[in-house]
Protein backbone atom coordinates (compact mmCIF):
# COMPACT_ATOMS: atom_id res chain seq x y z
CA UNK A 1 0.00 0.00 0.00
CA UNK A 2 1.98 3.17 -1.50
CA UNK A 3 0.67 6.13 0.60
CA UNK A 4 -0.01 9.27 -1.67
CA UNK A 5 0.39 12.80 -0.51
CA UNK A 6 -2.82 15.00 -0.19
CA UNK A 7 -2.85 18.25 -0.47
CA UNK A 8 -2.58 20.96 2.67
CA UNK A 9 -5.92 21.47 4.57
CA UNK A 10 -5.50 25.77 3.88
CA UNK A 11 -5.65 25.11 0.07
CA UNK A 12 -8.46 23.63 -0.50
CA UNK A 13 -12.04 25.26 -0.10
CA UNK A 14 -15.18 23.69 1.47
CA UNK A 15 -18.65 24.18 0.04
CA UNK A 16 -21.55 23.04 1.62
CA UNK A 17 -24.25 22.64 -0.28
CA UNK A 18 -28.29 21.27 0.51
CA UNK A 19 -29.15 18.30 -1.46
CA UNK A 20 -33.09 17.86 -1.83
CA UNK A 21 -35.07 14.65 -3.60
CA UNK A 22 -32.57 11.87 -2.17
CA UNK A 23 -34.81 8.73 -1.08
CA UNK A 24 -31.72 6.84 0.14
CA UNK A 25 -28.17 6.43 0.52
CA UNK A 26 -27.31 5.13 -2.51
CA UNK A 27 -28.81 8.35 -3.56
CA UNK A 28 -26.07 10.00 -1.60
CA UNK A 29 -23.47 7.68 -2.92
CA UNK A 30 -24.40 8.25 -6.57
CA UNK A 31 -23.81 12.06 -6.33
CA UNK A 32 -20.69 11.23 -4.57
CA UNK A 33 -19.28 9.48 -7.11
CA UNK A 34 -20.50 11.78 -9.71
CA UNK A 35 -18.78 15.02 -7.98
CA UNK A 36 -15.57 13.22 -7.17
CA UNK A 37 -15.59 12.25 -11.04
CA UNK A 38 -14.83 16.25 -11.21
CA UNK A 39 -11.36 17.76 -11.87
CA UNK A 40 -9.89 19.92 -9.19
CA UNK A 41 -12.07 17.75 -6.28
CA UNK A 42 -10.01 16.69 -3.62
CA UNK A 43 -13.10 14.82 -1.70
CA UNK A 44 -16.87 14.89 -1.68
CA UNK A 45 -19.11 13.41 1.06
CA UNK A 46 -22.89 13.44 0.62
CA UNK A 47 -24.73 13.08 3.53
CA UNK A 48 -28.29 11.67 3.03
CA UNK A 49 -29.46 11.53 6.96
CA UNK A 50 -28.88 15.58 6.65
CA UNK A 51 -29.05 16.06 3.15
CA UNK A 52 -26.18 18.36 2.91
CA UNK A 53 -22.98 17.78 0.72
CA UNK A 54 -19.92 18.49 1.69
CA UNK A 55 -16.63 19.44 -1.54
CA UNK A 56 -13.48 20.46 -0.78
CA UNK A 57 -11.75 21.49 -4.13
CA UNK A 58 -8.82 23.11 -5.18
CA UNK A 59 -10.41 26.42 -5.97
CA UNK A 60 -10.56 25.91 -9.48
CA UNK A 61 -13.61 24.17 -9.41
CA UNK A 62 -17.02 26.93 -10.20
CA UNK A 63 -19.97 26.12 -7.91
CA UNK A 64 -22.32 26.45 -10.66
CA UNK A 65 -20.82 23.04 -12.29
CA UNK A 66 -21.26 21.55 -8.70
CA UNK A 67 -25.01 22.62 -8.82
CA UNK A 68 -25.60 21.50 -12.96
CA UNK A 69 -23.71 18.02 -11.34
CA UNK A 70 -26.03 17.39 -8.88
CA UNK A 71 -29.17 18.85 -10.59
CA UNK A 72 -28.10 16.61 -13.94
CA UNK A 73 -28.29 13.43 -11.29
CA UNK A 74 -32.53 14.48 -10.95
CA UNK A 75 -31.88 16.06 -7.45
CA UNK A 76 -32.27 19.76 -6.41
CA UNK A 77 -29.93 22.29 -4.92
CA UNK A 78 -32.06 25.12 -3.22
CA UNK A 79 -30.93 28.63 -3.73
CA UNK A 80 -29.74 29.77 -0.02
CA UNK A 81 -30.73 33.17 0.82
CA UNK A 82 -27.71 35.41 2.31
CA UNK A 83 -26.95 35.35 5.49
CA UNK A 84 -27.55 39.06 6.63
CA UNK A 85 -30.86 39.26 4.89
CA UNK A 86 -31.68 35.91 5.67
CA UNK A 87 -31.35 36.93 9.60
CA UNK A 88 -33.11 40.01 9.45
CA UNK A 89 -36.19 38.27 8.41
CA UNK A 90 -35.98 36.01 10.81
CA UNK A 91 -35.57 38.73 13.85
CA UNK A 92 -38.52 40.34 12.19
CA UNK A 93 -40.98 37.13 11.88
CA UNK A 94 -39.78 36.64 15.64
CA UNK A 95 -40.59 39.92 16.96
CA UNK A 96 -43.68 39.78 14.82
CA UNK A 97 -44.64 36.63 17.24
CA UNK A 98 -43.18 38.12 20.62
CA UNK A 99 -45.78 40.80 19.78
CA UNK A 100 -48.75 38.88 19.09
CA UNK A 101 -47.79 36.55 22.06
CA UNK A 102 -47.44 39.07 24.64
CA UNK A 103 -50.75 40.93 22.99
CA UNK A 104 -52.92 37.63 23.73
CA UNK A 105 -50.92 36.37 26.20
CA UNK A 106 -51.46 39.22 28.92
CA UNK A 107 -55.37 39.21 29.15
CA UNK A 108 -55.23 35.78 29.31
CA UNK A 109 -52.78 35.43 32.55
CA UNK A 110 -54.87 39.04 34.37
CA UNK A 111 -58.02 37.36 33.76
CA UNK A 112 -57.38 33.71 34.83
CA UNK A 113 -54.82 34.81 37.90
CA UNK A 114 -57.28 37.60 39.23
CA UNK A 115 -60.78 36.87 40.93
CA UNK A 116 -61.57 39.76 39.96
CA UNK A 117 -61.86 39.83 36.57
CA UNK A 118 -63.61 36.88 36.04
CA UNK A 119 -67.05 37.18 34.53
CA UNK A 120 -69.63 34.53 33.23
CA UNK A 121 -67.92 32.56 29.82
CA UNK A 122 -64.58 33.76 31.07
CA UNK A 123 -63.09 30.60 30.30
CA UNK A 124 -64.21 30.90 26.66
CA UNK A 125 -62.67 33.92 26.10
CA UNK A 126 -59.32 32.86 27.81
CA UNK A 127 -59.50 29.60 25.50
CA UNK A 128 -60.05 31.98 22.69
CA UNK A 129 -57.21 34.50 23.32
CA UNK A 130 -55.02 31.27 23.50
CA UNK A 131 -55.37 30.16 20.17
CA UNK A 132 -53.23 32.76 18.07
CA UNK A 133 -50.61 32.14 20.68
CA UNK A 134 -50.69 28.12 20.59
CA UNK A 135 -50.83 28.52 16.80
Amino acid sequence: MAFTPTPAATDLVRIDLAVEGMTCSACSNQIQRQLGKIDGIAEARVNFANGRATILHDGSVPSGLLTSTIEGLGYTVPVVPDNEAASLRRVTELRRRLVVAVLFGLPVVLISMIPALHFAGWRWVVAALSLPVIF
